[in-house]
């Protein structure tokens, strides 16, 4: 699976079960940008559900601007309505920023989300492989 436009890119390499979400700007030019992302992560985690498939998740964040308070939200609502699918499928995620008011964005909203599945948010690359290859 690969989807791609102006605002992000999304690929899932299945001979190392990860899911890549990178940002390519800032900030999604149009509201449509950003749904794109939603839905490419719903079509995903209903493949996965529905073909049993387990699978590790890395955001690349590092162009990523500060978003408007309503694409977080969207993302929270995705994550809650699939919270079955990411217990049972979804190994661990990496969340690759550079920022620290996006990383407090983030913390808020794993504190919203009751994150169950193991998460780290760093700035290393290497360090972000590590645990994922920690995490089974």
């Amino acid at each position: 699976m690969s989807f791609e436009n102006n605002f992000f890119k999304i690929n899932f390499d299945k001979s190392n079960s990860l899911l890549t979400i990178i940002a390519k700007n800032d900030l999604p030019l149009v509201d449509e940008e950003f749904d794109d992302l939603v839905k490419s992560l719903d079509v995903f985690y209903q493949g996965c559900e529905k073909n049993k498939v387990k699978f590790k998740m890395w955001f690349d964040l590092r162009n990523l601007g500060l978003l408007d308070k309503k694409y977080y939200l969207k993302l929270i609502d995705f994550f809650k309505e699939n919270e079955i699918i990411s217990q049972n499928f979804l190994i661990g995620t990496i969340v690759l920023s550079n920022n620290n008011i996006i990383n407090g964005v983030i913390n808020k909203f794993l504190y919203f989300y009751d994150n169950k599945r193991p998460i780290k948010i760093t700035n290393n690359e290497e360090e972000g492989v590590k645990f994922l290859s920690e995490q089974k």
